[in-house]
């Protein structure tokens, strides 16, 4: 989006460049309606703005020294990026997780929260007041071919600056006890 919180999160994606990243797509999905004229005419003068926003947060990326693409498409944004990331093949979605205790989800913001149950590529979920990317990763698995891939993206990461990496798996107790706790280890 084009928020405050959402620019903070584009100025903390420099840390990506220690695992290799060198190119980006930066988006903006407006909704189904939202698309310029279509709600109300008087509100042309709100795109223009954001087009600048956007403008600068390419700016940003282009600074931290990836080579940059950037679009505007009308559609459901979590449908949309995970659709764009298959067809296109990208490696990873980074996406803005912030804390929201309005939201049903008190951890991530609905984007994030949304694009984890349906992308089928590894997301990188970045707290904008926790900037250091590597500095502790939460890595939580479900054991399935996309954590999979997503776990060689961990061991990049400890290999490289990643300095604290908590792997994390839940259980239902109710499946495992008392028959299966011997092969919980």
């Amino acid at each position: 989006d084009l928020s405050n919180d959402s620019t903070t999160f584009i100025n903390c994606l420099g840390g990506l460049k220690a695992y290799g990243t060198k190119e980006c797509l930066l988006l903006q999905i407006r909704v189904p309606g939202e698309a310029l004229g279509t709600i109300n005419p008087y509100k042309a003068t709100e795109f223009v703005e954001y087009e600048k926003i956007f403008q600068s947060q390419k700016e940003i990326l282009e600074k931290q020294g990836y080579k940059v693409e950037t679009r505007i498409l009308t559609g459901f944004l979590a449908n949309e990026i995970n659709r764009i990331a298959i067809e296109e093949d990208y490696s990873a979605i980074a996406a803005g997780a912030e804390k929201n205790c309005l939201s049903v989800d008190a951890f991530f913001s609905a984007l994030a929260s949304e694009l984890i149950y349906i992308a089928q590529k590894p997301i990188l979920l970045i707290r904008p007041d926790g900037c250091e990317v590597g500095n502790h990763v939460l890595f939580p698995t479900d054991f399935s071919e996309n954590a999979d891939v997503a776990f060689s993206y961990i061991v990049e990461m400890a290999a490289g600056k990643a300095k604290k990496i908590t792997l994390f798996h839940v259980q239902d107790k109710s499946r495992i006890s008392p028959h299966l706790e011997d092969r919980l280890e």
